[in-house]
């Protein structure tokens, strides 16, 4: 009766193939953290550099004196005219100044936007980071906020007084749109760069297979022809000798099988040992027959 199962080499390799699969899956999950947290990093890194250089550039005693009505001064066109430069030269959706009002509230000061700009001393979405920045610490959103004129993550900057205190605040807004999509094409790179590399195992396995069981499936049928042989000898040693020396030990004979498709490592191994034990009983009885 044919044996219908899986060999043990393709048992193997399958195990083989699986692990490579379970390693780059792993991976892949590992790599898409670290690197969406690297992205992370880099944007905020690149958003607080513009927010700080900005603030650098800014007078904060003129800063903090500057009224609703100033808008026609020199001092208020000074600080007009550095803002508009970064909106004009670098890639950002708004840039704008904030003042203090006291107990979290914030509003707007000097804003260079041509198209509907926050008017002066109108409210201001609070947020963690535009709170930390009034204590005069940059910092950067790491959730969206919402208002009138879309979705931005926002890096605030203090603008400091001679005298060392908080005169203002420097705001750079980033469409959270542009925010998100750099981190999604990150990790869809990623993600198409772990699938990659698993078709590529995945086929190298596939090959590796292929070409074993070939040489496996040859050494096995050299095996079973050499076995034929040596029975066949002493089989023929039998008639000259006119004893019957049986065989038939109770082990799996590949002779009975040779029509199996699948080449199993373990079968092999009882074959060897089935073939050493009829070596050692018919020598024996030959011997003792001489």
């Amino acid at each position: 009766m044919k044996r219908h199962r899986i060999s043990s080499l393709t048992k193997y390799l399958l195990t083989i193939a699986f692990s490579l699969v379970l390693i780059n899956i792993l991976l892949g999950v590992v790599l898409v953290r670290q690197s969406s947290t690297a992205l992370i990093s880099l944007i905020h890194s690149r958003m607080s550099d513009i927010s700080n250089t900005a603030a650098s550039m800014l007078d904060g005693d003129v800063l903090e004196k500057l009224k609703a009505e100033d808008t026609e001064t020199k001092e208020y066109q000074s600080i007009m005219n550095t803002l508009k430069h970064f909106q004009e030269h670098i890639d950002l959706k708004y840039i704008y100044c904030i003042k203090d009002m006291g107990n979290k509230k914030f509003v707007f000061s000097v804003d260079p936007t041509v198209e509907d700009p926050g008017e002066f001393g109108s409210p201001i979405v609070t947020t963690e980071a535009l709170y930390q920045a009034s204590l005069g610490k940059p910092s950067v959103d790491y959730e969206p906020y919402e208002d009138k004129w879309g979705r931005f993550y926002s890096s605030y900057s203090p603008v400091f007084n001679s005298s060392g205190k908080v005169a203002g605040i420097l705001a750079v807004d980033f469409s959270a749109d542009w925010y998100e999509e750099q981190i999604h094409n990150s990790i869809i790179t990623i993600v198409l760069a772990s699938a990659g590399s698993l078709l590529v195992g995945i086929f190298i396995v596939v090959i590796v297979t292929n070409i074993s069981r070939k040489r496996f499936n040859y050494f096995f049928g050299q095996l079973v022809n050499l076995k034929n042989t040596i029975e066949e000898l002493l089989a023929g040693i039998d008639r000259v000798s006119g004893i019957k020396v049986s065989s038939d030990n109770g082990c799996y004979s590949a002779k009975n099988d040779s029509n199996k498709e699948i080449y199993d490592i373990d079968t092999l191994k009882e074959e060897v040992v089935c073939m050493q034990e009829d070596f050692k009983r018919k020598i024996d009885i030959v011997r003792k027959q001489a």
